[in-house]
């Protein structure tokens, strides 16, 4: 930790055009360096003295030069163990006037700051000051010119903003000047820092149990949301006069559970939380003094609410819309509003997108510009939302199909407005990719955020419609709500599950089965039935039990309730249907036997699937009544025996004429 000789300082000190000027200020640096070396014998000795002692000063000169060239040259940045004594020694000297120039023209002077760079940074209007300061401060700390800082460097020297403004700002310049393609966000308080690590006693733990989780990759949201549940335990403890959770038993896990349903919280949210809870206490269990020496959770109780959770998750209609005219009040609003700036009709083209495609609302804001919209492979005619990335199912180039022009003009424009603008590539993290954004902007924030996005929908759209219907502005839901919604169109229309399933990009039925369970999905397969009647698919007097289904709220049956479930009509004749010789009997007492019966009972029914055997009958009763009336020495069509077969023949010819099959094509099947 020695002092570098002044021969050395003396080469780096900038020349005046005047010899004059150059000699005083080569005199003034030796005399204050001079004082400097024999008042501090090294410089460690410099770097421990107290803040006021340091400063020594000659005429309009000090030991600011000095100390910066021999800082830079041993390196003395570097060292973890100086770092804050030379960063509050630099922050004093920033307080004297005209010392901060001399700070940044000694910068400049070295070129670790070119006329370019600072020619933008001087263009960063408001932040100027603040932006040069912080710039400053990273070239000497980092030991490195501005254009060579890296995105690590950033990180390494959070001391820098920890009084001068935040990493985001300094960020943002080097994205102008093209250093980066990584957008560092506008950091938002959370319960994390401004309650859990500032915790008197439990501050400590709580970092470490951050920590753990950012060490086990869980998502950022998924970290909030353990921050705000810790916060609400510590309400808890709070509210009880409990200054840890060290004395828990089964009982107090009980009455935290309570509590926690006592906030008119939805028993799935309850259920939800306890599990975190579960992973915090076994996280803890026997570590810290914070937490029980034995874990005795309330597994009988919690495994009700449980099953609870999932019975209401059975009836219930998960995030759908509560009204359906919801959906079309909020699609009216977004196709009227006129956006006020950039950031608005960004906002808007999103919405537009979301009440279009069933597409997942991150699927959707990380979007690559390019080929964001293409034909869909298996309907031509059709467009979908495309992305290179892997959706949250884990499907490559996902794709989702729009279901009106109303998205597919939003995505078209946004692609116009990219490729005009030439925006730069930028490294989306949670893609963990580079690309053009869809919805990217050349200023800060870059790129459209969630808290952007909903900001827009809660404060502009939500209003509105709640204005409109007459509705509590918690009840409009949102972009999951029109997930549920478009899909439950789609099944509507296709009757197909497996469709819809495609069209969910679900990797399984199962999955998309619970994203049909809304009143009005429940019956979407009542109107495909009644549909499938109507286009000759099936025939019977069954017809009668759909327009029964559809028009009963409280199903007197088992069979009339599956048919307001999400089953496919395939798993509901399965389960329910008994198959007779031309169709299938959905007698629930089965107890009829004689195909007669069937043509006038309501709970028979013939699919396509069944014409074989039902000509197969037909043909057997036309030539039974054929030999009947041959055979006979007095036949009459009064005859009750001809008049059962007759009735017979007609009721099946009947069916088949449904199913769209004309009388000639039946007298052909028959004889031929």
């Amino acid at each position: 930790m020695e002092w570098i000789p002044f021969e050395e300082f003396e080469e780096q000190i900038h020349k005046s055009t005047r010899k004059s000027v150059t000699r005083e200020r080569i005199a003034n640096n030796r005399v204050v360096v001079g004082q400097l070396q024999e008042r501090y014998p090294s410089g460690k000795e410099w770097l421990s003295s107290p803040l006021e002692e340091k400063s020594i000063q000659f005429g309009d000169t000090s030991e600011l030069g000095y100390i910066l060239f021999w800082a830079w040259q041993k390196k003395i940045y570097l060292n973890l163990e100086y770092r804050h004594l030379l960063y509050n020694y630099l922050i004093q000297r920033y307080g004297v006037a005209g010392s901060a120039n001399r700070i940044k023209k000694s910068v400049r002077e070295s070129a670790l700051l070119t006329d370019n760079e600072w020619e933008v940074i001087k263009a960063t209007s408001k932040t100027k000051r603040k932006v040069i300061k912080a710039v400053v401060f990273l070239i000497l700390f980092s030991m490195k010119p501005f254009a060579e800082l890296t995105d690590d460097d950033l990180d390494k020297t959070p001391l820098v903003y920890e009084r001068l403004m935040s990493k985001k700002m300094v960020n943002d310049l080097r994205l102008k000047l093209g250093y980066t393609h990584k957008i560092v966000r506008k950091s938002r308080p959370s319960h994390w820092t401004t309650i859990l690590f500032t915790h008197p006693s439990w501050g400590e733990m709580f970092r470490e149990y951050h920590n753990y989780l950012v060490r086990a990759n869980a998502k950022p949201i998924y970290i909030i949301r353990v921050g705000q549940y810790l916060k609400i335990l510590m309400d808890y403890l709070e509210l009880h006069s409990l200054k840890d959770c060290s004395q828990f038993t089964w009982e107090d896990f009980e009455s935290l559970t309570n509590f926690l349903l006592s906030d008119n919280r939805e028993v799935s949210s309850v259920n939800v939380m306890i599990a975190k809870y579960k992973k915090f206490f076994l996280w803890g269990a026997n570590e810290n003094g914070f937490f029980p020496k034995k874990l005795e959770f309330p597994e009988s109780f919690w495994k009700s609410l449980s099953k609870q959770a999932k019975e209401r998750s059975r009836k219930g209609n998960g995030r759908a819309f509560t009204d359906e005219n919801i959906a079309d009040e909020i699609v009216k609003i977004l196709t009227k509003y006129q956006p006020e700036n950039e950031l608005e009709q960004l906002c808007l083209f999103f919405w537009r997108i979301i009440v279009s495609c069933p597409a997942r609302f991150s699927f959707v804001l990380n979007l690559q510009a390019e080929d964001a919209l293409q034909r869909l492979p298996n309907e031509p005619n059709a467009y979908g939302i495309y992305s290179r990335n892997a959706d949250k199912a884990g499907n490559k180039g996902g794709q989702f199909p729009f279901v009106d022009r109303l998205g597919i003009d939003a995505v078209s424009a946004l692609q116009t407005r990219a490729k005009v603008a030439n925006f730069p590539t930028l490294y989306n993290d949670e893609t963990k990719d580079r690309y053009v954004h869809l919805f990217q902007l050349s200023e800060s924030p870059w790129v459209l955020n969630r808290h952007i996005v909903w900001e827009f929908f809660n404060n502009k759209i939500k209003p509105k419609v709640s204005s409109i219907l007459k509705l509590e502005e918690s009840s409009l839901g949102g972009a999951h709500g029109f997930r549920h919604h478009i899909l439950t169109e789609i099944l509507k229309q296709t009757g197909s599950l497996e469709a819809t399933q495609v069209a969910a990009g679900h990797s399984n039925s199962t999955m998309t089965k619970t994203y049909i369970k809304s009143a009005h999905a429940k019956k979407a397969l009542l109107y495909r039935a009644i549909d499938k009647y109507e286009q000759g698919e099936i025939t019977g007097k069954f017809y009668l039990r759909l327009i029964e289904a559809l028009t009963t709220n409280e199903p007197t049956s088992e069979l009339l309730y599956d048919l307001t479930k999400e089953l496919t009509m395939e798993e509901f004749i399965k389960k329910h249907g008994r198959r007779t010789e031309m169709g299938f009997c959905f007698d629930e007492d089965s107890t009829c036997r004689h195909y007669l019966k069937c043509w006038s009972c309501p709970s028979f029914m013939m699919t396509r699937k069944e014409i074989e055997g039902a000509v197969k009958l037909l043909k057997e009763l036309t030539f039974q009544f054929i030999e009947f009336k041959d055979e006979s020495v007095d036949f009459s069509y009064e005859n009750t025996i001809a008049q059962n077969k007759l009735t017979a023949i007609g009721l099946i010819k009947e069916r088949l004429m449904d199913l769209k099959i004309s009388e000639e094509e039946i007298t052909s099947m028959v004889f031929n």
